[in-house]
């Protein structure tokens, strides 16, 4: 796979981890959860998204969705990466690699927009996540619910199953 616009060169080496998470693209992932791509014609489907890389087209649900060119590099990034927590510092400098002015803020704003252009309701996000003190995280399939019982009960997913076994 060529690198796309969103893992920009950096000399600095701060997108290493990142490019390495990337490899795992069309592999199982260990938590079962596929992202399927087509090599050839650059659509990524993971979930209820379905990005063409080619075109510059976003669908979600089916419904396709216009996005500006850094809020499809950020979703991208994330889909790319999903169920891994993207921290902040990583997402500045994947998004901006030749800016040092790019900081925490940036980021919060870009998040806040994705949200608004992906989320049904952006106030309580089903799929782009905040993990408090790390960063975010693109939540799909089986892990999304799973988030949502221990949200919506406080326990662990493992407390919830062995009370109903």
């Amino acid at each position: 796979m060529s690198r796309s616009s969103v893992h920009g060169s950096n000399s600095t080496g701060k997108n290493v981890q990142l490019e390495s998470r990337r490899s795992f693209v069309g592999r199982r992932w260990d938590d079962g959860i596929r992202c399927a791509e087509d090599r050839e014609n650059g659509v990524i489907r993971q979930g209820p998204f379905v990005l063409d890389n080619f075109q510059k087209k976003v669908y979600v649900h089916g419904n396709y969705k216009e996005l500006p060119p850094k809020l499809f590099d950020l979703l991208n990034l994330f889909v790319l990466n999903v169920g891994n927590v993207l921290s902040q510092p990583e997402l500045a400098a994947t998004l901006w690699p030749n800016s040092k002015r790019a900081d925490p803020e940036d980021v919060k704003r870009y998040i806040y927009l994705l949200r608004h252009a992906i989320e049904p309701d952006p106030a309580k996000p089903r799929w782009l996540r905040n993990v408090r003190g790390f960063g975010y995280r693109l939540v799909v399939g089986e892990e999304q619910g799973q988030a949502t019982v221990t949200a919506s009960t406080g326990e662990t997913p493992n407390a919830v199953a062995g009370r109903s076994a």
